[in-house]
């Protein structure tokens, strides 16, 4: 008797495995405290694996996205996702105790004429590409505490209708928490040299 209440038991933990394997995203994402500057379309797959056509992020798309559930946190108690998109790459692990969001190693690209439009009335076109890299991003109740990154300007120029300015790559390393950021402004051997600190309350 005991013996076939050992086979019941395995039985019902790995129907439990398997149902939780296969359980649809969209029956989690409502159990989620995403941010709300996070737009999700397209979402399709289970809890392991799946796609999103687009993730909007303050506006800001990332197409193309997927992702693979990273089974090393669950001694954690999180949910761990490796998440891939056209613009680049990020770690995500969900705490599922307090609801909590860590994102880590993300990187993500974009040209800056494509920035660019989200910024009415320029008078001068911006040339080059804009790196983001967060190297940790806490989100507490849906709203970032605190983050670490830098940002990189690669061939920073501007376009006119007379001529291309081209003066070389910058960074900006930043790191803070909603109450203040404190930034470092620096060239990476460009054209024109900065080298400055400062703080955003």
């Amino acid at each position: 008797m005991k013996k076939s209440w050992k086979y019941l038991l395995f039985f019902l933990l790995c129907l439990a495995i398997a149902l939780l394997v296969n359980l649809p995203i969209r029956q989690v994402l409502p159990h989620i405290k995403l941010p709300g500057t996070v737009r999700l379309a397209g979402v399709s797959g289970t809890l392991v694996h799946g796609k999103a056509r687009e993730v909007n992020v303050n506006q800001f798309p990332l197409r193309d996205v997927s992702y693979r559930f990273k089974p090393s946190c669950i001694p954690l108690l999180k949910l761990c996702y490796q998440v891939d998109y056209a613009q680049g790459v990020t770690e995500v692990a969900y705490d599922l105790l307090n609801g909590d969001t860590e994102v880590s190693q993300a990187r993500v690209e974009y040209p800056a004429t494509e920035l660019a439009a989200f910024i009415p009335n320029m008078i001068v076109q911006p040339e080059g590409r804009l790196e983001l890299i967060v190297n940790d991003m806490a989100i507490v109740a849906g709203k970032p505490a605190a983050m670490s990154g830098k940002l990189i300007w690669r061939d920073l120029g501007m376009q006119s209708d007379e001529a291309t300015l081209n003066i070389g790559d910058y960074q900006v390393d930043f790191s803070g928490n909603q109450q203040q950021y404190d930034f470092k402004l620096s060239d990476l051997d460009a054209s024109l040299e900065v080298d400055g600190k400062g703080d955003v309350n």
